[in-house]
């Protein structure tokens, strides 16, 4: 077992690990947390020199992969399990049970995810070859295959082996089955994606668990998960992206806001007339929707999503797929 002194900003429980990523420009944080044994929370991106990174800054703790007994995941994001198989299948894998059919998918969970955005894509009114494109491509934003499953199922509450002092907090939103790491005592969240000090996370759309499911409403989530960490009283969140979150409860506050202000745009533009998801989708991100379909349109599905909740617009069924328009019988029309 090594030596190395944990010290982030005073705190010497947590050591974080900075680690490179094609996927956002703030890098991919996992830590390391001192209990009976060492823990590894998330597993950084598989791509080329990050698992040389992540060797090199743990040995400055004075610690080798040998030393981590289990792995935590936060969530099934490429960014975030790609270590996993670099890891002896005697190391102890502990995550929430939604994340365990694509760190192993099943030709029929592929099959699955391939119908399921087929027949969204047609009720959005994405054109053909864009859908094509996102399904080709599915494997370099999707599913990255750990070639194992959850060892350890946790839930909302659950207590983790060897870190009483520690407890899951559910934090879907951005994604089915993502969890945190709460310490009561200290109010320190280990957050993975779902609070990060630069951007919002994106309410990713996914299959449902079960054939022919209700698709599930992400961004409505999202927004139920920030309000209860709201009231959690979180002093600092360590998050999957970018440094440490000292002003929590502010931050939540003005990730609900903007999301309710981009909302309130897309009412105002179908007061005008009614328009498609994927309409609203180029018309909020003219200039990345063909290149980035799928965050893109997960959002404006998203923000349609929100505003029907809130009871502002209605979703109408044509022949071609889904219209929506304002609801003037709403209050706030």
């Amino acid at each position: 077992m090594g030596i190395g002194e944990f010290n982030m900003n005073g705190y010497d429980k947590v050591a974080k690990i900075s680690l490179p990523t094609t996927i956002n420009t703030d890098g991919v944080n996992v830590f390391l947390i001192k209990g009976d044994t060492i823990t590894l929370v998330d597993a950084g991106h598989n791509i080329e020199g990050s698992w040389e990174v992540f060797n090199d800054q743990l040995k400055s703790y004075g610690y080798t992969v040998k030393d981590i007994k289990q792995i935590i995941i936060t969530h099934h994001h490429v960014d975030h399990i790609g270590f996993i198989k670099y890891f002896d299948h005697d190391i102890t894998l502990i995550g929430h049970s939604d994340c365990e059919r694509w760190l192993n998918p099943t030709t029929p969970f592929l099959e699955q995810h391939d119908v399921f955005f087929n027949e969204l894509f047609n009720q959005l009114s994405v054109p053909d070859d864009l859908a094509k494109q996102y399904l080709i491509h599915k494997n370099d934003h999707v599913i990255e295959n750990a070639h194992r499953g959850i060892d350890l199922k946790v839930k909302e509450g659950s207590e983790i082996p060897d870190l009483s002092e520690w407890r899951i907090v559910h934090t879907f939103g951005h994604c089915q089955g993502h969890i945190s790491l709460f310490h009561p005592e200290d109010k320190i969240l280990i957050g993975g994606d779902i609070l990060m000090p630069h951007i919002s996370p994106n309410p990713i759309l996914e299959p449902p668990l079960h054939i022919g499911g209700e698709r599930l409403r992400p961004q409505i989530q999202l927004n139920e998960t920030l309000r209860k960490l709201f009231d959690l009283q979180i002093e600092r969140v360590l998050p999957g992206h970018g440094e440490d979150i000292t002003n929590a409860r502010e931050l939540i506050n003005i990730r609900l806001k903007r999301q309710h202000e981009r909302a309130i745009r897309i009412r105002d533009w179908l007061v005008e007339e009614p328009m498609t998801a994927f309409e609203v989708c180029s018309r909020l991100f003219p200039k990345s929707y063909k290149s980035r379909l799928g965050l893109t349109l997960f959002e404006t599905v998203g923000h349609l999503d929100y505003l029907i909740a809130q009871n502002l617009i209605i979703e109408a069924r044509r022949k071609d797929g889904f219209n929506y328009s304002v609801n003037i019988k709403s209050k706030q029309y």
